[in-house]
Order: C-alpha cells, then structure tokens, then sequence
C-alpha cells in the first residue's frame, strides 16, 4: 500500500527505533562474540553501520576494516553542495573514531575466497565471517568514446572526491549562456532519484548566477522515482514544461539514451540520433558490482550479488554477505537509508546465528528526501517485510510526499532530510555512543 506522507519526525523515527529495539531484544544474549573473527570490506555507509550493530550485539568480537581510503566522501548531500548550498567539508569524513574499536587495514581488498580475503599489500587475511559492502563500480565501456580514464572531462561526480571535484569546478566556470547536460543510465543505480535531484539544484544555481543557461536532462529511463512530484516542483519553480523553461527532459521512449560521447568537445550522442553540444557532461554511466566480486563468483548474470534476503549472506558463498548497493536486495532501492536496513539486518544474522538461534524475520526500511531548492524538501519512504518462500523483499507500506502539500510541509521535509544527515553521519563517524 502506498500512500501520501502526513507523519512527524517523532512518529517515523519512532517507528525506526521500535524496530530495532525488537530485534535487539531477540538477539539480546550472553555471548560476547570473542573468538569470532569479522571481516568488513569497504567503510562506506553499510560497512560501517554493520561494525556497529556487531559491536554493539557482540562487544568481543574482532573486527578488521578493510578500506582502500584515507578518508570517506558522501554522494548522499553532494548535490547541495555542487549548487554551493552547504561546504564541500560537510561531505567529508575521517575514520579516527574507529581507531580504538575495530582492526584496520587500509588496503585494496583483490578477491573473495570462502573464509579469505586477498589484498594488494597485506597477503591474505582468514576470517569466519565475511561482510561485503563495496558499494558500486561504473560499467564506462557501455557508452561509446568513454572510460575511466577519460571520465573527469565528462565527470559523472556519482562517488568520489576526484569526480565530485571536477564537476563543481566545471559549473562554477560554465558560461552565461551555457547547456549542462545531466544524463541518468538505464538499468538498477545507486540512488534512483539523485539525477533529478541534481538537475534540480543545478538549475537553481543557474537560475541564481546564469539565468540565460539551459540543463537538459538525457534520459535513459521512461519514468523514474517521485516524477509526479519532482515535475510539479519544476513548474513551479523553473518554469517545467513552457517555452522559456530551465529545464528540458528528453525520456528515454523519445531516445534520450546516451550512445556515445565526444569527451574533448562534451558533445553526447542520443539513442533519437541526435546530438547535444554541452559546456557541461555530467554523464552518468551504468553500474554494477565490480570486477572484484565478478572475478571472485560472487555476481550471477545482472552484475549484482545474489543473497539469502532474510541474512544478506551470498547464496553463491557461503559465510559471506554483501550489503548495500552491490547487492541484489530486490525490491529496495539502492540508497544510504537501504543501505543501513540491511546492514542491521545482517548483523542481526550473524549475532543470532552465534548464539544458536534461528534468524529472526527481517524487517527493512528505505526513505529518500530530495532537495528542489533550499527549504523545499520530497521524501518517499517505505517498509519491507520478506517472502521467504521467494527469497523476496517485498513492499509493505509507504508512501510519497503529497501533491497538495503546503509550503509548511515541503520546509519540514527539508528539516528532516537534515535531521537524517546528521543523524546517519553520527552514527557512522561519531565516538561511538550506543545506538538504542
């Protein structure tokens, strides 16, 4: 069931903690977890949120982080900051409360073995558990004349310090009259709605420093996540659908797919035939899970990881579980707020597992908010409960921000979209307080 949104802070963030505190109550046991050894590859947002939940559910157990990194910077609020509506420095995040709770090793992780990792400089590493949250890789191959390498001239800024930098630098030199192109790929991508949150905030930044630039969304997709709700905002605030508007949309049912791109010149060629010549290419390639699980038998034909729903562990390696965007969580979206659901929901697994009893019943959470201007907040939001007979999430309430919400009401989805941010960011690098 789906529904229009009319709850408080208090009531969905109640909701949340209930949940959890359910699930804390039935793994809630004497074991400590010493002996059992945990290895988490990638820090990002599940990585992490995993270390906590088993450290809080099993406060022996030995942890080791494995991070290529020096540091963490968040896709979730980058958009605010490419339209220069918070510092880049609120992106950016350390790892030095970690120091004293978990093993680190700052390394590239090469493979996957059951029981093994494999890493470039520190050998192969032996754990009983092993927790997968890399997040995703970009397949640059599928779009003709682009690569990794190349990629910075045409920066999709959909990860990575590199990329995000790239693009704000080009926005911030784009000329009066200027064409930003914004191009969503086709397929299953980390957070479904962030191109058309971006092109919203990237409009208001044209509109407040060059009022006579154009952004052109290229899309690869016939619809995509909170349409209704992101056009309305664009009628209303840039003109969506007129003569004069700031923003033009080519679907993908009128060939606005990407086929191929002239990189030096930031010229894009569509699936309709048609060519768009840009100041501005923030071309978003398609993603998958990456090589490095691909090599080690851990993604089956979609380029995602196969798991058992109500563990998140692989259904093709046993003692493994991936979570977060390199995963098939099918139905869930791949967002920082699924992404914390399923680490709960693996820690919560192997806790349980430790202590001799059956897995509970999962329940998972997702909730999105995007920002059309400052002070104007959307937000959809849902819970999932699980068909184990099909392995499959499925959706069980939710709903949408309203069409007919109040200015009131928009402001207070942009407080809440905040309130999240630092409440996740917290949580995630903070001291470590406990979490209920």
């Amino acid at each position: 069931m789906t529904t229009s949104l009319h709850f408080s802070r208090r009531t969905f963030l109640a909701s949340i903690l209930g949940s959890i505190a359910a699930n804390f109550a039935y793994a809630s046991t004497p074991l400590t977890g010493a002996g059992m050894r945990v290895g988490i590859v990638g820090a990002g947002v599940s990585g992490l949120m995993a270390a906590r939940y088993l450290l809080e559910l099993m406060p022996n157990v030995n942890i080791t982080v494995l991070e290529s990194g020096r540091d963490y910077h968040a896709c979730f609020k980058s958009n605010e900051a490419l339209a220069g509506l918070r510092p880049e420095s609120d992106l950016r995040f350390d790892y030095a409360n970690w120091a004293n709770r978990v093993r680190w090793i700052q390394d590239k992780v090469t493979g996957i073995e059951p029981g093994k990792i494999l890493t470039q400089r520190n050998g192969t590493q032996a754990f009983d558990k092993i927790i997968i949250a890399t997040g995703v890789q970009f397949r640059y191959e599928e779009i003709e004349g682009l690569s990794e390498e190349n990629s910075l001239k045409v920066p999709h800024a959909w990860g990575g310090e590199p990329q995000f930098t790239a693009l704000k630098s080009q926005l911030s030199n784009i000329p009066d009259n200027g064409v930003v192109v914004i191009t969503p790929p086709a397929g299953t991508y980390k957070c479904p709605p962030g191109p058309y949150e971006r092109a919203s905030l990237v409009a208001h930044y044209l509109r407040t420093h060059k009022p006579k630039a154009k952004l052109i969304i290229a899309d690869a997709n016939e619809s995509f996540s909170k349409q209704p709700l992101f056009q309305q905002g664009w009628e209303r605030l840039y003109g969506f659908g007129t003569s004069n508007s700031l923003i033009e949309r080519i679907s993908g049912a009128h060939g606005g797919k990407v086929v191929s791109v002239d990189v030096q010149r930031r010229h894009v060629k569509l699936e309709s035939g048609d060519t768009i010549a840009a100041d501005i290419c923030n071309l978003i390639p398609p993603q998958h899970a990456g090589t490095m699980l691909t090599r080690s038998n851990l993604t089956n034909e979609s380029g995602w990881c196969p798991v058992d729903k109500a563990t998140m562990e692989s259904t093709l390696m046993k003692h493994v579980y991936v979570v977060g965007d390199a995963c098939d969580a099918a139905t869930m979206p791949k967002s920082a707020f699924s992404a914390t659901s399923q680490a709960k929901v693996c820690a919560f697994a192997i806790a349980t597992e430790a202590a001799g009893n059956p897995s509970p019943s999962p329940h998972y959470m997702n909730a999105c908010f995007s920002l059309l201007e400052p002070g104007y907040g959307i937000s959809i939001a849902h819970q999932y409960g699980l068909d184990r007979s099909n392995n499959r999430i499925i959706q069980m309430s939710g709903g949408l921000t309203a069409l007919e919400a109040s200015q009131d009401d928009l402001s207070r989805e942009a407080l809440f979209s905040e309130d999240w941010f630092q409440t996740l960011t917290r949580q995630l690098f903070g001291p470590g307080d406990p979490l209920v």
